[in-house]
């Protein structure tokens, strides 16, 4: 393998006891079961490993914050890390190498994927990077998406992509593999994770491909647009009704609400918040606080006006067959009881 610039001026500030091969892929469990001197604290236990995440994470500060860590700094929260792993496995030293686990048993005619995913918190965007393994010849991909709300939601959406290259690619068995231990409990047990819904949803405007297929697959969907959430709005007024009662949420809700206010303040010249996410998930369990209509969705794709969504309400039959053809039909919300829906969320709030 090779390593980054940044990887080199680390590796001689650390002393041990041999010489270090910069082969790692070849002698990954010799380094590993080699020994740190003191002073680091660890003697007993592999620092190796502690070094090359932190070598990662100190490239990925470099590239999407633009800070640079020295070696010192590299190495010195290698060794703080190593110790808290000690430290929290409630031994204060133990002789123990690590595992070498044997690769994964290939099943005949499944493909297998791995994915992984850097993210941004400034910028809010994240590197995705997937590889799809199928009769011993693997292709790396990778891709940038905006917009991206947490690691969780990027390790997601790198996940998604991988299943949709593949798709792509006509293959229909395919066995997943993540680091991200979250992403990969919530799918297997089913949990409703909502970040998991929002990377596989994700914006319309975002992946307008995706959203069209969901809109004509003929499931049961209630869509909920901003035209029906911009009639809900938390006022300032509101703010100081939820700071001053009882319900913890709400008070812990006023604290955080600031740069939201801000927001709407400077985009919409409004005192107050656009209640999107709230009026949509009480859409799904009091559907009677909205009036809807009924006809196919699409979603343009192209051009600018590219993540628009249509409907068209089946009240004109066409002779000749077109986009709109054949295709399911949506429940659409039109108009929100908007002070019934803000009660509703007050209420819950103030009560917490």
């Amino acid at each position: 393998m090779e390593l980054c610039s940044c990887a080199v001026p680390v590796l001689p500030a650390i002393d041990i006891s041999r010489s270090l091969d910069l082969e790692l892929k070849i002698i990954w469990s010799d380094l590993c079961s080699r020994k740190a001197l003191p002073p680091t604290g660890i003697a007993l236990d592999s620092l190796a490993p502690w070094i090359l995440w932190h070598l990662w994470t100190a490239r990925n500060n470099l590239i999407f914050n633009n800070r640079h860590l020295t070696s010192a700094e590299v190495v010195s929260k290698a060794i703080a890390s190593a110790r808290e792993w000690v430290t929290s496995q409630g031994v204060a030293s133990r002789n123990l190498t690590p595992p070498i686990r044997p690769p994964p048993i290939a099943i005949q005619g499944v493909c297998l994927i791995r994915t992984d995913a850097a993210w941004n918190e400034t910028t809010k965007i994240a590197g995705l990077g997937w590889t799809i393994e199928e009769s011993r010849e693997v292709a790396s991909y990778s891709r940038a998406s905006r917009h991206v709300s947490s690691p969780l939601a990027a390790e997601g959406l790198a996940l998604r992509e991988a299943i949709l290259k593949c798709r792509d690619r006509g293959i229909s068995k395919i066995r997943c593999e993540s680091d991200s231990a979250i992403l990969v409990k919530a799918i297997n047990n089913g949990k409703s994770l909502a970040e998991k819904y929002r990377c596989l949803a994700k914006q319309i405007f975002g992946d307008p491909e995706a959203a069209d297929i969901v809109f004509t697959c003929g499931a049961d969907i209630i869509a909920v647009g901003i035209n029906v959430t911009h009639q809900v709005v938390m006022t300032a007024d509101d703010r100081d009704k939820l700071a001053s009662s009882n319900g913890k949420l709400g008070q812990y809700l006023c604290k955080i609400l600031d740069l939201y206010y801000s927001y709407h303040l400077d985009a919409y010249e409004i005192k107050g918040v656009y209640l999107h996410d709230p009026t949509t998930i009480i859409a799904a369990f009091l559907p009677s606080l909205f009036t809807y209509t009924e006809g196919v969705v699409r979603v343009q794709t192209d051009s600018i006006t590219r993540g628009l969504t249509l409907l068209y309400n089946n009240q004109k039959r066409f002779e000749e067959e077109t986009e709109w053809s054949d295709k399911p039909s949506v429940k659409v919300a039109v108009t929100v009881d908007a002070p019934a829906v803000l009660k509703l969320i007050m209420d819950r709030l103030m009560e917490s």
